[in-house]
């Protein structure tokens, strides 16, 4: 009861006189991959002019006991761990002394960056810190829906995209119509991290013939969670059923349209005519 009543008049006196505290935290949820020369994640703080002296503000990865960035007003500051090499350390946010260099400008930043960003400032007086994640994502680099017959009645279809980050889903769906899909459940997907980071991801299913209709439009759908990113192919597949259900298809004799017939008999009608000019010459009596 007394450590609650502690903390409980502590935040109130905080409320009251303006203490050590983070305004503002801009972090990307969103970057593509090597889309950009540089991305900034600020933290935005405020203190009482006790606080000044002591401050220091650093930046955290993805939960790690070590900073990866570190700045104390008055010297430099310095990048560490994932981000060595990768910190524009000239870099200000503010003309405030105080809060010069409170920022991360990441220059070009790739897959590998992706994760949990944790802001912390501190004083001799007080330590606050906030987080956000940061999503730094990779589009596939190819993309195919295919399908082929392993025998009579049956379709094998398969989707496969390659060098997506981070680890995507995939979805197979048979188009309905414009507001409308139904995604297939029976299909089976597999993803493969590759030795640089990316994911390879395919899919496969096999249906019946019997259970689709005529010109079954398919469709794969690829998506990375926490992104707005996708990317979707799709084919057209006709089971070879005509009006009737018959089977019309795989080396069936299909019937000659009306069209055909009358081509057919066209044919026949000149061939006899020359037969009998023929005929007349060789006996013209």
């Amino acid at each position: 009861m007394k450590f609650s009543l502690t903390v409980t008049l502590r935040a109130l006196l905080c409320s009251l006189v303006g203490a050590l505290h983070i305004e503002e935290l801009v972090v990307p949820a969103v970057v593509r991959n090597a889309s950009r020369s540089s991305v900034i994640l600020d933290c935005e703080y405020g203190f009482e002019s006790y606080e000044r002296n002591g401050l220091v503000v650093k930046w955290f990865w993805n939960l790690q006991p070590e900073a990866v960035y570190q700045w104390i007003p008055g010297k430099k500051p310095k990048a560490l761990g994932v981000l060595r090499g990768r910190v524009n350390l000239s870099y200000r946010a503010s003309s405030d002394e105080a809060k010069r260099h409170r920022a991360l400008e990441i220059l070009e930043p790739t897959t590998d960056l992706t994760g949990n960003y944790m802001c912390m400032v501190s004083s001799f007086h007080d330590e606050v810190f906030a987080s956000k994640n940061m999503t730094v994502y990779a589009p596939a680099t190819g993309m195919n829906l295919t399908y082929h017959k392993p025998d009579y009645g049956r379709v094998n279809l398969t989707c496969e995209a390659e060098g997506l980050f981070p680890e995507p889903m995939m979805k197979l769906y048979r188009h309905i119509d414009d507001n409308n899909n139904e995604y297939l459940e029976e299909a089976v997907v597999t993803t493969v991290l590759r030795d640089h980071g990316g994911f390879d991801i395919s899919l496969h299913a096999t249906l019946e013939d019997a259970n689709l209709s005529r010109e079954t439009v398919f469709g794969c759908i690829v998506l990375i969670p926490n992104t707005d990113y996708k990317l979707r192919r799709q084919t057209i597949y006709d089971p070879g059923y005509d009006a009737y259900g018959s089977y019309a298809g795989g080396g069936a004799l299909a019937l000659p349209n009306s069209a055909s017939i009358l081509n057919l008999l066209a044919m026949f009608s000149c061939t006899s005519l020359v037969l009998l000019l023929a005929l007349y010459q060789l006996h013209p009596h």
